[in-house]
């Protein structure tokens, strides 16, 4: 299966659960030294362009490392001065010279709401030859870390998932999106959805991001706080949305948030299940104590390990779909 331009979390479910297959059998191979051997030459002859004009961390090292990983060229541009774009260069020159100078992939982040999604556009109008990665478009979608999540929830609950309902929390501010991207893929398996936030219009999930809930009848239920006596397979809690709140008043209400949506040992020991799955995508932040990273049910390194081999497996889908995924004990 190729992937095209991967800027939405509007795969169906056969194409997800391709996606999730092969990233199991990617990272089985990654295991071993043969396997990375193979991975190491599968896009020596590609170029990766990674442009992130928004802080990165997490998805910065993930593109990187990923691409190095499979034998590609990656060049990052981080800063917006440092190119053209600061001259006045449009859109359309700035795809345009990539195209030109052999680009097979341009990743970015952007402050700006479907602005991948706009230039996946214009690759296709003009017969560009880079395909868009969307790393992160203002507070819309993140949809290579939805893919990722989703697959750290299939690895962790791999005899449950898809199968049947898991009980899975995510809070607390829903303007992530991180937590967007999660939810589209998480409504097209079987899960019973709880979503927590401030119970005000401008903090609750969008209805655009549930739709496939709303159409399949799934469940989900919008709430200020978890209920006690109430335990969940998976946790999914995100940082207060500094950089989308209101002027004026992001400190205060970053205070409020922390006070009302802590993670502490005694959060998790009360509502998360003794086999289940705390993730956050980060960074964390005060909301968040530093004492859950002991407890063996805080899934962050593993995340984010999962979300670098979740990587490796959208650039192979689109640049090479037809690569055979050997059987590692056959090396």
């Amino acid at each position: 299966m190729e992937l095209g331009h991967i800027v939405n979390n509007n795969q169906t479910k056969a194409e997800t659960d391709e996606i999730l297959r092969k990233t199991r059998g990617i990272k089985e191979l990654f295991q071993s030294k043969k396997g990375r051997k193979i991975l190491g030459g599968c896009l020596e002859d590609k170029l990766i362009v990674v442009e992130f004009m928004q802080p990165s961390t997490r998805t910065r090292l993930k593109c990187e490392l990923a691409g190095n990983w499979l034998g590609a060229t990656v060049k990052v541009h981080d800063e917006i001065a440092k190119t053209s774009m600061a001259k006045g260069e449009s859109w359309f020159n700035h795809l345009l010279t990539f195209s030109e100078a052999g680009a097979d992939i341009l990743a970015i982040r952007h402050p700006e709401n479907f602005l991948p999604q706009r230039l996946a556009l214009l690759c296709i109008e003009y017969h560009f030859r880079e395909k868009i990665i969307n790393l992160g478009d203002g507070n819309y979608l993140h949809p290579t870390q939805g893919l990722g999540d989703l697959f750290t929830i299939e690895e962790h609950h791999r005899k449950k998932f898809g199968k049947e309902p898991l009980k899975i929390a995510i809070g607390a501010d829903m303007k992530a999106r991180a937590i967007h991207s999660l939810v589209m893929a998480l409504g097209k398996y079987p899960v019973e959805l709880t979503l927590v936030s401030w119970q005000k219009p401008e903090y609750l999930m969008r209805r655009e991001f549930l739709q496939e809930f709303l159409e399949n009848g799934v469940k989900f239920t919008e709430i200020d706080k978890l209920p006690l006596g109430e335990k969940f397979d998976v946790i999914y809690w995100v940082r207060y949305q500094i950089e989308h709140g209101p002027e004026g008043e992001k400190e205060e209400r970053q205070t409020q948030y922390n006070e009302d949506f802590p993670v502490t040992p005694e959060f998790l020991n009360a509502h998360l299940k003794d086999d289940g799955a705390f993730l956050a995508p980060g960074p964390m932040t005060k909301e968040i104590d530093i004492r859950i990273n002991s407890d063996p049910r805080m899934k962050y390194g593993e995340q984010l390990r999962n979300n670098q081999i979740m990587m490796m497996t959208l650039y192979l889908m689109t640049l090479r779909p037809n690569f055979p995924i050997p059987n590692p004990q056959e090396l």
